[in-house]
């Protein structure tokens, strides 16, 4: 589960990170947007911090109309630019499935990819335990190389209903350059504002990297990369 994922990531990672899980998806329509903004600033004045990332997940789960409508898709883009993304100059991710078709594309509407900095295809690979992290998109800088995740059991401090130890699952970076016989890239200087993307992109896969599980297909679409970064 979501719980467990969010879990076993900061126990593995050892993140000291003010992080908040709601227990249930909303329909984020203009009434609900207007609710969650509320929310989330009882939050902010509850626990002094200032959102950095927020996790719509998934987008089915919370749109409120119809992905396949491209009038529905801008309205739940609006949404989540004015109530949330424009409120705390934050990054918001937004979780959504791939195609039924073509896997290789996020299904529904193709307003959201105009709309977003960077999308991401996260998919189990075939015959394996290995998860796939690629980016599909890049508006303001070249791609970068895909990355690999290896699915790891992280001990939880909790127990099942049986009295069992409960256990999480833990994305682990893996180099599989070798295995599959990929050239490493050359080396070469970055610029300021790639150096920032590949900052933003560190911090995006680690704090993502539990949502991604045994069987999970899904693109990760994100907006205002940039304004991703760490705060004290």
């Amino acid at each position: 589960s979501e719980a467990t994922g969010a879990a076993a990531w900061l126990a593995r990672a050892g993140a000291a990170l003010a992080f908040i899980l709601t227990g249930a998806g909303m329909q984020i329509t203009q009434t609900a947007g207007i609710a969650l903004a509320e929310a989330i600033k009882a939050m902010v004045e509850k626990y002094g911090v200032i959102p950095a990332l927020i996790i719509i997940d998934t987008l089915a789960r919370n749109m409120g109309g119809d992905e396949n409508n491209t009038k529905d898709m801008n309205e739940f883009i609006f949404n989540i630019d004015t109530y949330l993304r424009q409120n705390y100059k934050c990054c918001v991710a937004v979780v959504h499935h791939s195609g039924t078709a073509d896997k290789d594309r996020a299904r529904g509407s193709s307003a959201m990819k105009g709309a977003i900095d960077a999308e991401y295809r996260v998919a189990l690979e075939a015959g394996s335990n290995t998860v796939s992290f690629e980016a599909k998109k890049m508006k303001d800088a070249e791609l970068p190389q895909p990355m690999h995740f290896g699915l790891i059991q992280v001990p939880l401090p909790l127990l099942d209903k049986h009295g069992e130890p409960v256990k999480g699952a833990f994305l682990s970076h893996v180099d599989i350059s070798g295995i599959v016989g990929q050239d490493k890239p050359k080396t070469r200087r970055l610029s300021d504002a790639h150096k920032a993307f590949r900052d933003a992109l560190e911090i995006l896969q680690e704090s993502l990297a539990f949502l991604a599980g045994y069987g999970i297909k899904c693109y990760l679409i994100c907006q205002d990369l940039t304004q991703l970064k760490v705060r004290e």
